[in-house]
């Protein structure tokens, strides 16, 4: 359940026009060009978290603004908050659905009996105060919202971080930070109820990590010989520019093979054709055999009339015929004679017969023709399939295979290189247990109270999320939340590693929506609101192959798919900012434009660059 979202902000000043933000539940994502006001809407919010007055969004002096106002939405009503510049004092109002003011509290911004801490805590359920430790030696201090606030407010001078952009920059901050994330998860009170490691204890886990990674380092030595045992003999020394070649080579062949299935394509439609062709022909050499056979009966049909007709006229009888009735004599009917018609007849379907033979030779000729076109035709699309499947695919195959050996060897290469580093960091920790003290004291480790799955998580989450926006894609083999130091390493390395300040900033957003994604699923106390100022801060996809994904896209498309965790506020030069249909995701986009003539200028009214 969402504990609460801010609905808007808006800074005032004597004489200014009310310069207003309206913000809903899930993604919001507030773009424009530099110095149009975007980082100092993060300052408003920050404000009034509890900053320094020196932190102010803006300058009274130079904008004639001093004040700042946030009406949020809880799950107990609507609160209004008000700061003014130069002043440590909030006033928070309760709101009813007319919007009038009525005086809640007030609060203190930093120290003081009463601070605005308290609010924001009892926000997410935490109404009582709260002890946590602060350092290694188990000091106690009170529990604020700005011992962990930093972490789901990332400010454009965070984004950039080489360190762990979720902690605190000061180092001796980091300890309270991490106490607040456990008790967020798991409302634990830090009682005295940690247990004194005995020298005796701590001689048996000394002993324990030592066989440990004797065990590695053996194990180490057995995988790097087999993986040496592998490499292929010769000369290794130009093998990317050998594979560039191969790869150049395939393709190559690869649209031989391709010209090859479309000319084979093309004989089989000239094939088709001719067999239509031949199909018409041959059927109509079947009609000019049933006709020639109409054609025959009816000649002897004929011949059989003119026959009859001149024996019929051949014999005598009698001209008379008695009648049946009277026994009078009746005269002979005149018979009309069919003997010149049916000549006529017969002389012309002799000559149409004569014509229909002619044509059913030439039908006959005709279908022997096709028949030599067909035949041809198959033999020339048997050789173009044979020269395909006998000559270029296992060219192409045995080219593949080369590219493939080539690629494992490099693999192992790097695998190699891999296992001599981490050799040497076993030799390093096995020297360090060697040399360690046996002080009785105990040390407060916090980074060691997280339960095992949220780092689990975490690394599942970062590796996942990171693969799936493209991150990389020919280098990037793995990434893990690291213990040590409460950050992402990736292949193994530090994120800073061969990355620059759009990549860095590009992985401290995505582990900011992993810590996000984790809180709101597992915590206890789960703020709602998460904050990231310019995420694609510096981040440069120049190099960026046309087939490749957008990483840029994907982040944005990662803020969409999760605005279901709470309210997510996304700051962003319009330079930066994917081109993607956010108002079909339901997002909520305000756009400064630093155009007087066109949209809104900045977040301030009649304040121009």
């Amino acid at each position: 359940m969402l504990n609460y979202f801010i609905e808007k902000i808006t800074i005032r000043g004597p004489e200014r026009k009310d310069a207003v933000i309206e913000l809903q539940k899930g993604l919001n994502i507030i773009s424009g060009p530099s110095n149009t006001g975007k980082t100092s809407i993060v300052k408003a919010i920050d404000f009034l978290y509890g900053a320094d007055k020196a932190d102010a969004p803006f300058s009274i002096s130079a904008t004639g603004y001093n004040q700042v106002e946030m009406v949020i939405n809880t799950k107990d009503g609507r609160f209004s908050l008000k700061r003014k510049f130069e002043e440590n004092k909030i006033y928070v109002y309760s709101l009813d659905s007319e919007n009038t003011h009525q005086l809640y509290d007030e609060y203190n911004a930093r120290t003081g009996n009463s601070v605005i801490s308290q609010f924001w805590l009892n926000l997410i359920g935490i109404s009582e105060p709260q002890q946590i430790i602060k350092n290694k030696d188990f000091v106690k201090r009170n529990l604020s919202w700005r011992t962990f606030s930093s972490s789901t407010l990332i400010q454009q001078s965070k984004i950039d971080s080489e360190t762990s952009v979720l902690l605190p920059d000061v180092h001796s901050s980091q300890t309270a930070f991490l106490s607040a994330l456990l008790f967020l998860f798991d409302g634990d009170q830090f009682s005295d109820t940690e247990e004194n490691e005995t020298a005796e204890q701590r001689k048996i886990r000394r002993k324990s990590v030592i066989n440990y990674i004797n065990t590695s380092l053996s194990d180490l030595y057995e995988n790097y010989e087999t993986a040496k045992s592998k490499l292929p003999d010769g000369n290794t020394n130009n093998l990317h520019q050998i594979m560039t070649d191969m790869i150049a080579e395939l393709a190559s062949v690869q649209q031989q093979i391709n010209s090859t299935l479309i000319e084979s394509k093309t004989v089989f439609k000239d094939i088709y054709q001719n067999e239509q062709k031949l199909n018409e022909s041959s059927l109509l050499k079947n009609r000019y055999k049933k006709l020639y056979s109409q054609y025959k009966s009816d000649i002897e049909r004929l011949s059989l009339i003119v026959d009859g007709e001149r024996l019929i006229k051949g014999h005598t009888h009698d001209k008379y015929y008695d009648c049946p009735f009277c026994n009078g004599k009746l005269p002979e009917s005149e018979e009309e004679n069919y003997i010149e018609a049916a000549r006529a007849e017969l002389s012309t379907l002799i000559a149409q017969l004569a014509d229909l033979s002619e044509a059913i030779q030439e039908t006959d000729k005709e279908i022997n023709d096709f028949e030599e076109i067909i035949e041809d035709l198959y033999e020339q699309k048997d050789k173009i399939d044979a020269f395909g499947n006998d000559e270029l695919k296992p060219k192409a195959q045995d080219l593949k295979w080369r590219i493939q050996d080539i690629e494992e060897y490099l693999n192992i290469n790097q695998q190699l290189a891999s296992l001599e580093s981490m050799q040497a960091k076993l030799r390093s920790d096995l020297q360090s247990i060697e040399n360690e003290t046996n002080a009785d004291k105990p040390i407060y480790k916090p980074k060691d109270k997280f339960k095992t799955h949220f780092y689990e998580e975490m690394s599942q989450l970062l590796d996942d999320m990171l693969r799936s926006m493209n991150y990389k894609p020919t280098e990037f083999r793995n990434a893990f939340f690291a213990k040590d130091i409460f950050d992402v390493k990736i292949n193994g390395d530090l994120k800073s590693q061969g990355n620059g300040q759009g990549y860095t900033s590009f992985v401290n957003s995505v582990v900011v929506m992993a810590y996000r994604h984790v809180l709101s699923k597992h915590a206890q106390y789960k703020p709602s609101v998460f904050i990231i100022d310019t995420p694609l801060l510096g981040l440069d996809e120049r190099q960026k192959q046309p087939e490749d994904e957008s990483m840029k896209e994907n982040l944005f498309k990662c803020f969409i798919e999760h605005q279901d965790e709470g309210q997510l506020i996304i700051i962003e030069n319009t330079s930066n900012l994917p081109n993607l249909d956010y108002e079909s995701f339901g997002v909520n986009e305000i756009k400064f434009t630093e155009d007087k003539d066109k949209g809104r200028y900045g977040y301030l009214y009649d304040i121009y660059n």
